[in-house]
């Protein structure tokens, strides 16, 4: 395409070239030099797709229309739909913008679903997460200096700079223009980029059944029910190679548990992981409308040292003033069988 362009250049004025990554090291770029990325250029953070202002000016009957559907106020619709589609941020200056695929589905169809995924699955990117063996709970909360996410070399593929410029990670935060802070942009990525990735552990599709009953027995606190669901999502993982390390192996079941969460994550309920104390990190919260659930995991030990240490480390006193029911799940997972051993809770 590019040794096209170059042989019509005195027949051109203006091309503008949208969804290609300009690698590095690709002799064409030496010949074609007179491309401008503008991509990263404040004067066009919202060239490539609705913002807000936009969205509300010429699409407010759908958005009426959605009210009507769910019997929800529009500005409830609006608040619902933002957290699905909006996010992505380009340049330096603070403006996101929502992905109009996914924005003209939406309110084509009045319905909210992940749209975006249907129009490619990303089996690359989620071969070389597995390849690399990434820490995909840090996916929503990634650093990495402004210059890193410029080039691309063919030779060396580098993760984070890929998951950028296709789209799965945007800008959250820049400091001192220097340091950007990378995450999701919305519900939706985060959640059909997680369920790409669980499905890849798996020897059969994960079905959405079991993802939903899950979700439903721990927010009705069935906790029997809960970890049976559990065990029977595990035993359909893959027989894969497990990390040797106890805290690789911690690790590795966190990861599947952290991408479960999730999935049935939504406005009503939010799952975080790795979150930072003063006294350490707290493998998993699970907050409803009327429970925060703190959840810690071992591996080849025991249930009741998972308890221990989330009373022992006081993981559970920035949730005291939120006036919920705090309860205290620990997680044991046993590599031999390659699923959870022994669990124990605690309602404080």
């Amino acid at each position: 395409m590019y040794d096209n362009l170059k042989a019509l250049e005195s027949n051109l004025k203006t091309v503008f070239i949208t969804g290609v990554s300009k690698f590095s090291k690709v002799s064409i770029f030496s010949t074609l030099n007179n491309l401008i990325e503008i991509e990263k250029e404040p004067e066009f953070a919202g060239i490539l797709g609705y913002t807000e202002k936009e969205l509300y000016r010429y699409f407010n009957n759908y958005f009426k229309k959605l009210a009507n559907k769910f019997k929800i106020t529009v500005s409830e619709v609006k608040s619902k739909f933002k957290n699905y589609y909006n996010g992505f941020r380009f340049t330096e200056k603070q403006l996101k913008v929502y992905n109009p695929y996914s924005t003209g589905r939406a309110l084509n169809y009045l319905r909210f679903d992940n749209y975006w995924f249907e129009s490619g699955t990303p089996t690359f990117l989620v071969d070389l997460i597995k390849e690399k063996k990434f820490d995909v709970t840090e996916l929503n909360n990634l650093e990495i200096g402004r210059d890193e996410i410029k080039a691309y070399d063919l030779d060396k593929l580098e993760l984070v700079p890929l998951l950028f410029q296709t789209g799965y990670l945007t800008i959250k935060d820049i400091e001192d223009e220097i340091i950007y802070t990378l995450g999701y942009p919305n519900y939706e990525v985060e959640r059909g980029f997680s369920l790409n990735l669980i499905k890849s552990f798996s020897k059969d599709r994960i079905k959405t059944p079991i993802i939903h009953r899950i979700k439903k027995s721990l927010i009705n606190k069935e906790y029997e029910q809960f970890i049976n669901y559990m065990k029977s999502l595990f035993a359909n993982i893959a027989n894969i190679d497990i990390p040797k390390g106890i805290e690789e192996r911690e690790h590795f079941y966190h990861t599947i548990f952290y991408l479960t969460g999730v999935l049935f994550s939504d406005n009503n309920l939010g799952v975080e992981s790795e979150l930072l104390t003063s006294d350490g990190r707290i493998d998993m919260v699970v907050e409803t409308e009327n429970n925060v659930f703190i959840i810690e995991f071992k591996c080849n030990q025991d249930a009741k040292k998972a308890v221990e240490q989330i009373k022992e480390k006081h993981y559970s006193d920035k949730y005291k003033l939120k006036e919920k029911e705090i309860v205290l799940i620990g997680i044991n997972f046993e590599t031999e069988t390659k699923n959870i051993e022994n669990y124990l809770v605690e309602e404080l």
